[in-house]
């Protein structure tokens, strides 16, 4: 009898032993998924001021056919964090032209100050962004050729990996054309200096 209550002790001591190790398995891997999200955050958060930053002093005019239409015409949700004040809803990254910045889920005139947002659309579907044409947002946008690549980093660290199909010029007034056509996965568009005209980006996924 003796031996069976030594063995069962031993058993017991082992299954505490084994939910320690997991109970401190779980806190490790639950502060490196805090830590995860902090650094995410941060970053984002950087972004957003030298963002902001870059656009200070600059002229914002009204846009008619943006007011016309509405923000986020299709309605479509998208996933988002609470950065310095803003809905982000990722990172956009297009090396062809230095550009890293975060895209805020709802496209204002106070969040365009910003960064670039989300006019509609979601990733999985097809995604609308626009920018100002100031020199740190779209301001290059024009440059970007035909299989550059761009990337867009939702907060749920998801990555999503275009190429530049074509890049073209049409009226300002013309946001439908914007949003037509099925060959394309994401759309980037900003206006032309004079404001007359828009700078349109298509990009699918690979």
């Amino acid at each position: 009898m003796d031996k069976r209550f030594h063995k069962k002790g031993k058993l017991l001591v082992a299954a505490g032993c084994c939910c320690i190790l997991a109970a401190a398995a779980l806190f490790a891997y639950n502060g490196w998924i805090s830590a995860q999200g902090a650094r995410q955050s941060g970053e984002l958060l950087s972004l957003l001021k030298s963002s902001a930053g870059a656009s200070a002093g600059q002229t914002e005019r009204a846009d008619p056919a943006l007011d016309a239409a509405g923000a986020s015409p299709q309605g479509e949700k998208i996933a988002s964090a609470s950065v310095g004040g803003y809905d982000v809803a990722g990172t956009l990254e297009a090396d062809a032209i230095r550009v890293r910045l975060p895209v805020i889920s709802e496209w204002s005139y106070a969040n365009l100050r910003a960064a670039p947002c989300r006019y509609s659309g979601t990733p999985d579907t097809q995604m609308v962004l626009l920018a100002h044409n100031y020199a740190e947002h779209f301001g290059r946008l024009k440059d970007l050729k035909k299989g550059d690549s761009v990337t867009f980093t939702d907060v749920k660290n998801k990555v999503y990996r275009y190429k530049v199909v074509r890049t073209e010029t049409i009226s300002g007034n013309d946001l439908q054309a914007i949003l037509s056509g099925k060959d394309w996965n994401l759309t980037l568009f900003t206006c032309t200096y004079s404001g007359a005209e828009r700078v349109v980006v298509r990009c699918c996924r690979y």
